[in-house]
């Protein structure tokens, strides 16, 4: 009996070894993994922590700490990298659902470019996908993609007047010619020609028997409906249908679309004595620096009277600017700068004056451009324009002004 125990005891002691050499084993095993997965770097000349964070997309508010306590052995006097030496990268900061690593990717290259993010859920149409349209025609029914260039856009066209509303009429000989007809067909073009570029698409105003035209005079109807609903004939009830109806599709749409757009086409027609036109103009325009650029909102008017050989014309416009200078200087003054002098001191952080090596370039130090972004301070300018010009024309003979 005493022998089986004994036995007993050397076999627990044998299974119990091997499970401490197998814990061993996979301890290391994935301590191995992590040393492995372990980003590593060496500093340029010049860099502080700070830059050297940046560089590989760390934010230094975040993980300065980090990166001392992961190298604090390697590290100089001060805190200083020391050129040729390897150092590791803190590890990506994991948040919930998203690792901080890809969130601030986004967030850098989102600042950098200026561009919008397109939403995950963003529906796109793979190139090579046919679409059906009826709206179209039968010969043009079928869209096949052919780009994915404006994937994740949505597009609300709206063709002018329609229904119990002609629009302007013109004539042509025997042929009458209503505004509504020419609008609807260029937004049936144009809603095709977005498709096969990978946008959506919602037609407003329909007619189910039109099509895509190529005759010389297009035929008139009455059939125009506001997806369905009869258009009615009251100006204001008629533009209040239409905005319904985007508002609608947009609420849904929104979800799913970054870039949502509301495109309205009318073809005006005006006498050939009298001419007139009112215009509106925006425009956001980003500068050559960061965060500097200018936003111009304003209105204009022509017009334009002409009897016999005279030709009398008016163009008044008017405007409101808001510029906007870069806090981080002009570009003029860092293609001035000596390209061997850091603009970060020896913590990694801007420094207000730039320093060289001593014996190197005359002067040792200059002013770092850098140094105003950390002020926190605006250099912004806002104006009006208002432009009246009048002129005449007297037209003496064919093809010779004066």
């Amino acid at each position: 009996m005493s022998e089986m125990i004994t036995l007993a005891k050397e076999i627990v002691n044998v299974v119990m070894k091997n499970k401490l050499y197998i814990l061993l084993f996979l301890a290391f095993l994935f301590s191995g993994t992590t040393l492995w997965a372990q980003q590593k770097a060496t500093p340029k000349a010049g860099e502080g922590i700070s830059s050297f964070l940046l560089r590989h997309n760390r934010s230094p508010k975040k993980y300065y700490d980090d990166f001392i306590e992961l190298n604090k052995k390697k590290l100089g006097k001060n805190n200083v990298l020391k050129v040729g030496v390897t150092y590791v990268i803190p590890p990506v900061k994991k948040s919930s659902g998203t690792s901080a690593g890809n969130t601030e990717a986004k967030n850098t290259t989102a600042k950098g470019t200026g561009t919008q993010q397109r939403s995950s859920k963003a529906k796109t149409t793979k190139i090579g996908t046919t679409i059906k349209e009826p709206l179209f025609g039968k010969e043009l029914a079928n869209v096949k993609v052919t780009s994915n260039r404006l994937a994740g856009a949505c597009f609300y066209v709206v063709s002018g007047h329609g229904g119990p509303d002609p629009g302007a009429i013109g004539r042509v000989g025997k042929h009458e010619l209503h505004e509504d007809e020419y609008a609807y067909d260029i937004a049936l073009r144009l809603a095709r020609n977005l498709m096969q570029e990978g946008a959506e698409v919602h037609i407003i105003i329909q007619d189910a028997k039109d099509g895509i035209r190529d005759d010389s005079y297009l035929s008139n109807s009455k059939r125009e409906t506001c997806m369905g609903d009869a258009i009615p004939l009251n100006q204001v009830q008629r533009l209040q249908q239409r905005c319904d109806k985007i508002n609608a599709l947009y609420r849904k749409d929104r979800k799913n679309h970054s870039y949502c757009r509301a495109i309205f086409i009318h073809i005006d027609s005006r006498s050939k004595g009298k001419q007139t036109d009112v215009f509106f103009y925006y425009s956001n325009k980003k500068g050559v620096m960061k965060e500097s650029g200018r936003e111009k909102i304003g209105v204009g008017m022509k017009f334009q009277y002409n009897t016999g050989n005279l030709r009398f014309m008016n163009y008044m416009t008017y405007d409101q600017v808001k510029e906007f200078n870069s806090p981080y200087g002009s570009f003029s003054e860092y293609t001035y700068s000596n390209p061997y002098f850091s603009p970060y001191d020896e913590n990694g952080q801007v420094a207000k004056v730039m320093r060289g090596i001593e014996g190197i370039g005359s002067p040792l130090t200059e002013p770092n451009p850098l140094y105003n972004s950390t002020l926190g301070t605006k250099d912004e300018g806002r104006y009006k324009n208002f432009v009246n010009n009048f002129s005449v024309e007297w037209k003496i003979i064919n093809g010779l002004n004066e």
